[in-house]
């Protein structure tokens, strides 16, 4: 027969938190309209959690073409990337582009303002521009 005791010996611990993974999804320009270089192009985005980021990625609709169109990242005023978020002419994302994004700070603090640059153009420049910023955060049980 098993006793209480020869079940609270080989319980499984319980977890005091658990990560859980996300993705930010913020629309810049919609799918008919040509990127222009500028600062803060969509407005302050933010997140409700602090949590970690862990990729970037960038996508148009429609490619531009004759070089490489730029964007970049910033939580909290400050940039995030050290090497910026590049989508290669005549690509309609940033995934396969010659310079990979480097993210230099992975931290989001809860409130803190998201903005999004696109700091140079395509010569034709893109249409369209969905900027995802991967995360992961962690919740207390």
């Amino acid at each position: 027969m098993v006793s209480v005791t020869d079940i609270a010996r080989s319980a499984v611990p319980i977890p005091t938190s658990v990560v859980i993974p996300g993705q930010i999804q913020i629309r810049c320009y919609d799918k008919d309209t040509s990127w222009t270089t500028g600062t803060d192009i969509i407005g302050d985005q933010w997140v409700p959690f602090n949590a970690t980021v862990t990729a970037v990625r960038a996508t148009c609709d429609i490619a531009g073409t004759t070089g490489v169109s730029t964007i970049d990242i910033n939580i909290g005023g400050a940039t995030i990337l050290s090497t910026k978020l590049t989508i290669d002419s005549a690509e309609t994302d940033s995934d396969t582009a010659a310079t990979a994004p480097v993210i230099s700070d992975t931290t989001i603090v809860a409130k803190e303002a998201i903005t999004i640059d696109v700091d140079g153009t395509a010569t034709t420049p893109p249409k369209g521009l969905v900027v995802l910023i991967n995360y992961e955060r962690t919740v207390t049980l």
